[in-house]
């Protein structure tokens, strides 16, 4: 009876090991963390809706973040553009055309910190009162005086943060908003094991710019949760478009078969959301936004998906199949070790 025991546990554990090692994902990582000491500068941004003819003071706190370096800082100002598909402002210089580059003043333009040293810098925007409405971009530039070098050899790098302004003149605003894409990574998840990877990409068209806000819902706008369609307050330039992606938990996860996505839902912002475990339902966004007229519109788009626990149902199989074979070979270890007692008599 002992060696019965023995066999089965050990059929057991050989089963047990090779789903593990089929299945389980074993990640191991290493990182050095390098903390780089220099300019520290906020807010990182900044957003301003204003009438023409107006003037803000804006006051950056630049800080000598370092134990031994002096810096000679002056202010730059320049502009910047949306690119790429995830929309990402990247600077660029003022056109001979860009009425704004003359709004942004500097009353005190040299700065010394020395080590370890905080000050708060002003920037003053002055409207003109002829300022066409619209959306404006600055990147306000704090960075050490350029440096030239004799030596050809020799490379300089000068160290320089920045804030980037967002200004809305109000006017006579055109804004429109539309869904370039929304999609799911596939059309039929188990609500059990599947975490669900949304991809949509926002475009604004007019002449101002757009922080969407709004929410993903299972259904209809009545679910019991939802997801915020745009957690990191991330801004759309007009005419032009930002790709999202966003996750929906699994309900369950068992240990070492979580998802990448699944590891990743808590910097997310998702509230619960109670997902059917059968049948066919509706995926739906919503953008909540002013329009031209400053009234709230939305838009909202759909796709559906099918919940089916594929993977559930697989598992059971699987189970009962294991159940099935380890009663045979348990069976058949028995005859074996009767047949050996037998020819030891």
């Amino acid at each position: 009876m002992f060696k019965k025991i023995i066999a089965i546990i050990g059929i057991c554990s050989f089963i047990a090991t090779f789903l593990f090692i089929s299945h389980g994902n074993v990640n191991v990582s290493s990182q050095n963390q390098t903390q780089i000491r220099g300019l520290i500068l906020s807010p990182a941004l900044q957003e301003i809706e204003t009438e023409p003819g107006q003037s803000y003071q804006i006051d950056l706190d630049i800080r000598n973040d370092t134990t031994d370096k002096t810096y000679n800082l002056i202010h730059t100002t320049s502009t910047f553009e949306a690119v790429g598909e995830e929309g990402v402002p990247v600077l660029k210089d003022f056109g001979p055309d860009d009425q704004q580059k003359t709004w942004i003043g500097y009353p005190e333009p040299l700065i010394n910190l020395e080590p370890g040293q905080g000050k708060i810098t002003q920037v003053t925007l002055s409207i003109p009162k002829e300022a066409t409405p619209g959306a404006y971009y600055f990147a306000l530039i704090i960075g050490e005086t350029p440096k030239q070098s004799t030596d050809s050899n020799q490379v300089l790098i000068n160290s320089s943060v920045g804030t980037l302004l967002f200004v809305n003149v109000l006017g006579d605003i055109d804004k429109q908003v539309s869904f370039d894409q929304f999609e799911l990574d596939k059309q039929i998840y188990d609500p059990f094991f599947d975490s669900m990877s949304i991809k949509y990409k926002i475009r604004v068209t007019g002449n101002a710019f757009l922080r969407p806000s709004g929410n993903i819902f299972i259904g209809t706008q009545e679910s019991t949760g939802a997801i915020t369609l745009n957690p990191d307050k991330r801004i759309i330039l007009p005419n032009s478009a930002r790709q999202f992606q966003t996750f929906i938990p699994a309900d369950h996860q068992l240990p070492g078969f979580s998802s990448e996505t699944s590891n990743n839902l808590k910097s997310r912002n998702i509230e619960a959301v109670k997902k059917p475990w059968f049948g066919q339902k509706d995926i739906e966004a919503k953008i909540i936004y002013t329009d031209a007229n400053q009234d709230v519109s939305q838009q909202i788009v759909r796709t559906k998906v099918i919940f089916f626990p594929w993977k559930s149902l697989l598992l059971v199989l699987i189970l009962i199949g294991l159940l099935v074979l380890m009663y045979y070979i348990y069976k058949i270890i028995s005859v074996k070790i009767k047949e050996s007692k037998k020819s030891a008599k």
